[in-house]
């Protein structure tokens, strides 16, 4: 087998998501390179502390016995970037959210999961405009609003930085 067959190979088993590293510390893959002299597979992933920053690392390395645990995916839950799972709304209102319910959840057909929808886009974090005038009322509206405000534009980044 090639080794650039090998290397592709490698990155199959190293999914994107959160992973905790032999020394305590938690990371989250990002997405993968190649190294422009060796054709090396390299998993790109940051430190989800301190200032944040983002490392490279040979797949073969990342994938070493017991250097890092698979902790999982953090799961897109909403095109706007609120947590349905922890929406008071959510069991009250029997709602199913906007993605389960192609844009239209317990309130009615919501505009910005229709924008999303119309795009072709899981999220508006995928949107080249984001944030959008859309969003940005959605995520600071003063009665419906995020606490703190901005919430859901932070998590469509943080969504969108994974991919």
């Amino acid at each position: 087998m090639s080794d650039v067959k090998k290397n592709v190979e490698l990155t199959r088993w190293v999914p994107k998501g959160k992973y905790r590293h032999k020394k305590g510390n938690e990371y989250e893959v990002i997405g993968y390179a190649k190294h422009s002299e060796t054709l090396e597979d390299m998993i790109i992933y940051k430190a989800l502390y301190g200032e944040g920053l983002t490392w490279v690392r040979p797949a073969g390395m990342f994938l070493d016995e017991g250097r890092f645990t698979y902790l999982g995916e953090e799961e897109v839950e909403s095109r706007c970037g609120l947590h349905c799972k922890t929406c008071e709304w959510r069991e009250p209102c029997n709602c199913g959210g906007c993605i389960e319910t192609m844009g239209k959840p317990f309130h009615g057909e919501c505009p910005v999961a229709v924008c999303c929808q119309s795009k072709g886009i899981e999220h508006c974090g995928e949107c080249e405009n984001i944030p959008c005038e859309l969003l940005t009322q959605y995520s600071c509206d003063p009665e419906h609003g995020d606490t703190p405000k901005g919430a859901r534009i932070a998590q469509c980044k943080r969504w969108k930085c994974r991919h």
